[in-house]
């Protein structure tokens, strides 16, 4: 498993960690989560939801003041809890964010990245 610092050397902007609720749209089936990082090209959400690695999804989250903000992005990994955590720990997806309106990219310079 690659460590921490090698992934981010791999990352073409700079994350901010947060925690932000957001839902998920896959294949038609809403799904919740929380996202835990976030950038102008990729998010984390911790979710249940599995869907295949290369699906794409619509997820919606709310800007700083607010308002329902949908991206379009594509699952490029996913991760699972190990079992023995699994019944209180989520796992998560690596999305690429393929398109987001303007009001990402301001919420995202209101979190001080941009």
């Amino acid at each position: 498993m690659a460590d921490e610092s090698e992934n981010s050397n791999k990352r073409r902007f700079e994350r901010e960690r947060q925690r932000i609720t957001c839902e998920l749209n896959v294949a038609g089936k809403r799904h919740v989560g929380i996202v835990t990082d976030l950038s102008a090209s990729g998010i984390f959400v911790q979710t249940s939801a599995t869907p295949p690695i290369g699906s794409d999804l619509r997820l919606t989250i709310p800007d700083a003041c607010g308002v329902q903000v949908e991206l379009i992005a594509t699952v490029r990994r996913l991760t699972k809890p190990h079992r023995s955590v699994a019944s209180i720990e989520r796992g998560g997806l690596g999305l690429r964010v393929d398109s987001a309106p303007e009001p990402y990219y301001q919420f995202l310079v209101s979190l001080g990245l941009g």
